[in-house]
């Protein structure tokens, strides 16, 4: 059997091609200020046939449910016309089968199917179909699915035929496979092969492209003959019946087609017509497809309108949630058509009004604080004030802050209407403030904040001449006890009018006692730091008062005096501060002395009663020293005393210095002169213990200190080297004589000869050194060796017989060159002629001019020729050359 390509434009509807349309109308007023039902109209075109209208709602008007975006709230579910072929219905339905199906001639049992509708949906395993007996070889085996006694169940498709049929507009997003236990939704289509093996190569696009869901069924038999024939012979059984069964609601369809005159070739279908009991040739119910063995079954247009009123019941989570939005589209999706726009909104409007106080006292200010849950709300009120009130206003916002007064001597009100109104919702209140004939009381405790002492307590007085009195601590007196900190306040009334005030007291502690040391003596300049650790301390320098802190830093002498209070006491603390002079002793300057020499270190000091000591033990004004060392001396008057130090160095007289024998060198020298002192000076103006020299000269070197001074000297002479020079660097062919011009004591080549010249042939680098008995010199020479070889073609030649000029071959004048390949290319690139391994100018190895056998047209062609030198160099050429006749 050939392969089976089917190409099914079941269902080529021209409502496709026909813009579907919903249009919405609001009948309800769009603004509603309780919970109420949101009624609308709902009108289409060119719907689906039984598909279903289905209204979402979104506060976002710009939503499309279409991408899973919105909350469905209804659905309208179009159905049937008498004038159309129902794609959906109550009970499933057979659309059409294939009775040859996509195959060779004949009977084919493996590639039939059926095309039905899923109508309100089916679970697979109540699906049963019974096909005709007389279209099977046994009565009592006729394979039929889900019904009968030896009947035939469903199996899941192979995975190979599904993802054959999920090509072009089919995927994996509308084709899907059905197996024994699954179900398959309402407005679908089914594919049913009625064998359990099927070829793969169908192509279903027209079915896809519907936009319905495709769900693949298959027979777990296997069929010897179709369930369905298209035998032209109807002299016994004309008319073949499949019945399709929904076992679960008990509802069952009849499809009838007439077998006489039937098509006996490949794509042969039948096609439900409604108003037609039986599918037959004459009526168009059994159709073919010359063109397309594959081609699918046609149905009419579905085309209808209606109108019908729909009723939304709004939820009170709606409330003072902004308008929300209601849109339509149809499922299947098919074109996507997306209905106008309408909108409600449900204002829940609520009012909450708090007067700060219901009492007022005359001159204060009435304060009532307005709210509402719904954010979109706005506020305002009226007044309605008694014949003493003045201030009393109309306004608007969330406040109402006013001063009112009573010019009466008897207690008066004013009553608020307060108004909340979101759009055309709106709820009222009435306040009643009440204003006192007397004015406010203004109370105060004098100050903020006061203290009270760790371990005592003190007393807040709210004074005589109120009626009541109410503490923060429950406390109803004019006075209260406080023993700890805490803010404390009252609130005092009289004559109905109230006053109150609040104060801070905070715990504090006596300071503890400080010592700011002992008395003590300085001499000459000081700087002590004195400190008590409390900040709020006094400090006092003889009775004057010069800082407040923690601590403080002094550097004169006097009485010193530290003092912290506070309300529960005070500490404090003296010291005194001498001054005295001191001694003065000076050793001089760090110095220096000689080998076998010494030094007066003098300490002498003015005053009486001076007291010296050195660091050697010696108790004199001054000492004789004539070795190195760290020497110090104190001196002490009787009460201060004073300290120096002084640095001897033992130094040497400067070390001989030696440059060495005066030399000569040859050519470019380099020489380093030692002196061996860091402090060595050179005539070269340079310091330091060597110089490197590279001219001929007179040098000398010199180290000198208080000790003595060492120098010498040297002269360094240069001497003329021999010139020597091989020439420049050069490429020979065959060879080249190397020399050397002059006499000379000796003479060496990196050869190894000894001679003044050499003949050399290779290529390579070749030195010389010669010596005259004092200085030597070198020369270095890099010979290459290159000879030029190479081929060469003629830029035409004319084939044409008179045997001048009729081969293209290279050619060379040198020997031992080699032709490695040779090849000819016309102007598009093709290959016309090859030969390989000759040597240049062999005929029998050129190109004639011909390809295949054939003269080449009179053209410019392209050669390419790989050749070996005879120095084992490869060598590559291109070029063109012109064919002439």
């Amino acid at each position: 059997m050939r392969k089976v390509y089917l190409f099914i434009s079941f269902f080529s509807l021209s409502f496709l091609l026909k813009a579907q349309s919903i249009s919405l109308t609001p009948i309800s007023p769009q603004i509603f200020c309780s919970s109420d039902i949101f009624s609308y109209t709902a009108t289409w075109s060119n719907a689906f046939q039984n598909s279903n209208i289905v209204f979402y709602q979104s506060t976002d008007s710009s939503f499309n449910p279409y991408l899973g975006q919105g909350d469905s709230i209804d659905y309208i579910h179009l159905g049937g016309s008498s004038s159309t072929v129902p794609i959906s219905s109550s009970c499933p339905k057979v659309l059409g089968i294939f009775i040859d199906a996509c195959g060779a001639t004949g009977q084919e049992p493996k590639n039939e199917y059926m095309i039905l509708s899923s109508g309100q949906g089916i679970k697979v395993s109540n699906l049963a179909i019974d096909f005709s007996s007389q279209n099977n070889s046994s009565g009592a085996s006729n394979a039929d699915i889900n019904i009968g006694s030896a009947s035939c169940g469903f199996k899941t498709p192979a995975a190979s035929l599904i993802s054959s049929l999920q090509n072009g507009s089919c995927n994996a997003s509308n084709v899907f496979s059905a197996g024994p236990n699954d179900s398959i939704p309402s407005d679908a289509i089914i594919l049913v092969f009625t064998s359990d093996s099927a070829n793969a190569g169908y192509n279903i696009n027209g079915l896809c492209n519907l936009n319905y869901p495709v769900y693949i069924l298959q027979s777990s038999c296997t069929r010897s003959i179709g369930a369905f024939t298209n035998s032209s012979n109807c002299a016994s059984g004309r008319y073949r019946t499949t019945t399709i069964t929904d076992l679960n609601i008990n509802c069952s369809d009849n499809f009838t087609y007439d077998l006489c005159g039937i098509f006996n070739k490949d794509g042969t279908y039948a096609v439900r017509q409604l108003g037609i009991d039986t599918a037959s040739v004459t009526n168009n119910g059994i159709r073919k497809n010359i063109v397309d063995s594959c081609g699918g079954l046609d149905y009419s247009q579905l085309n209808f309108s209606a109108d019908t009123i729909l009723k939304f019941n709004l939820p009170i989570s709606f409330c003072n949630t902004g308008y929300h939005y209601i849109k339509a589209i149809t499922n299947p999706v098919r074109t996507q058509p997306v209905s106008n726009t309408i909108k409600f909104k449900l204002n829940c409007v609520d009012l909450n009004v708090v007067p700060q106080s219901a009492t007022i006292c005359n001159g204060s200010n009435a304060i009532i604080n307005i709210s509402s849950s719904d954010t979109n709300a706005i506020f305002s009120w009226t007044v309605s004030p008694g014949p003493n009130i003045r201030g009393a206003t109309v306004g608007t916002g969330n406040i109402i802050n006013q001063l009112l007064t009573n010019t009466g001597s008897n207690l008066d009100s004013v009553t608020y209407i307060i108004t909340a109104r979101d759009s055309i919702c709106s709820i009222t209140k009435l306040v009643r403030v009440y204003v006192n004939s007397e004015s406010g009381l203004a109370f105060t405790f004098g100050t903020n904040n006061t203290t009270v002492c760790k371990r005592d307590s003190i007393s807040l007085d709210a004074g005589l001449g109120y009626s009541s009195y109410l503490w923060n601590t429950g406390e109803t007196g004019s006075k209260i006890t406080v023993k700890q900190a805490g803010i404390y306040w009252v609130l005092v009334s009289k004559n109905g009018c109230r006053g109150g005030d609040t104060i801070n007291v905070t715990e504090i502690d006596k300071f503890l006692p400080f010592s700011l040391g002992r008395d003590t003596a300085f001499c000459g300049n000081f700087s002590l730091q004195l400190s008590s650790g409390i900040p709020q301390t006094s400090w006092s320098r003889d009775n004057v008062q010069f800082t407040t802190a923690a601590s403080t830093v002094v550097n004169q002498p006097g009485t010193y005096v530290a003092r912290a209070s506070n309300s529960c006491g005070s500490v404090s603390d003296t010291i005194i501060i001498t001054s005295v002079s001191a001694t003065g002793v000076n050793l001089g300057r760090d110095t220096a002395i000689c080998q076998s020499t010494s030094v007066i270190l003098n300490a002498t000091t003015a005053g009486s009663n001076i007291q010296y000591l050195w660091k050697t033990g010696e108790t004199t004004p001054s000492i004789s020293v004539n070795q190195s060392g760290v020497f110090w001396v104190s001196v002490f008057n009787g009460t201060c005393s004073s300290t120096d130090t002084i640095l001897v160095t033992l130094i040497n007289k400067p070390a001989p210095i030696s440059l060495g024998n005066d030399t000569s060198y040859c050519g470019i020298f380099s020489k380093v002169l030692t002196g061996g002192d860091l402090n060595t000076v050179w005539s070269t103006g340079a310091v330091g213990p060597q110089i490197t020299v590279t001219s001929p000269g007179a040098y000398s070197a010199e180290n000198r200190n208080q000790c003595g001074v060492e120098s010498d000297a040297v002269v360094i002479s240069k001497l003329p080297s021999p010139y020597i020079y091989l020439g420049r660097d050069t490429a020979i062919c065959d060879s080249l004589v190397l020399s050397v011009d002059g006499s000379f004591a000796s003479i060496l080549w990196s050869t190894g000869e000894v001679s003044e010249s050499i003949l050399v042939s290779s290529a390579g680098i070749y030195s010389v050194n010669v010596f005259d008995n004092v200085c030597s010199a070198s020369d270095t020479i890099q010979i290459s060796k290159e000879c030029f070889y190479d081929i060469y073609l003629p830029t035409g030649f004319s084939p044409n017989g008179d045997n001048l000029n009729d081969i293209l071959v290279p050619l060379s004048i040198e020997d031992g060159m080699q032709i490695i390949d040779f090849l000819i290319f016309d102007r598009w690139g093709e290959k016309l002629f090859d030969s390989h391994s000759f040597i240049p100018g062999d005929a029998t190895k050129g190109w004639d001019g011909k390809f295949k056998g054939k003269e080449s047209p009179l053209d410019v062609y392209v050669f390419t020729c790989t050749a070996k030198m005879p120095d084992d160099k490869i060598k590559s050429y291109k070029g063109t050359v012109s064919l002439v006749r």
